[in-house]
């Protein structure tokens, strides 16, 4: 219990670091462990309710947003390394610590961060 109640508290403390406020509504979501991260490059970063569908069933999950906010700021970092001359492994060690720090433990969204940097770099070789 202590383990699981650790956790969930971890995991709300990171989602709120990079989504913002959270009402009583979408905070019992994340209690229930109940999140799903997306990648939407169409929409506002941020995070909102979203019902899902399913073979085991249907129901509310709170969504964090990696969306065209945080696209654009990977997108300029990548482009900034290859500006200032960082070869490819030092400006992967660089955008990874920056991908790191802003999303903590969120590993999808600092994969998709780096892909955004990556493709941003290379795109300017």
């Amino acid at each position: 219990m202590k383990i699981k109640l650790t956790t969930i508290l971890l995991l709300s403390l990171a989602a709120k670091g990079f989504c913002g406020d959270f009402t009583p509504q979408e905070q019992a979501l994340i209690a229930q462990g109940l999140i799903v991260e997306v990648r939407q490059l169409n929409r506002h970063s941020g995070h909102e309710i979203e019902i899902i569908h399913g073979p085991k069933g249907s129901g509310p999950v709170e969504a964090l947003i990696f969306g065209m906010e945080d696209a654009a700021a990977a997108r300029k970092a990548g482009l900034e390394m290859s500006q200032n001359g960082y070869g490819p492994d030092e400006a992967v060690k660089h955008l990874l610590e920056e991908a790191r720090a802003r999303y903590g433990k969120h590993n999808v969204f600092v994969k998709w961060y780096m892909d955004e940097a990556a493709h941003s770099y290379n795109a300017t070789k």
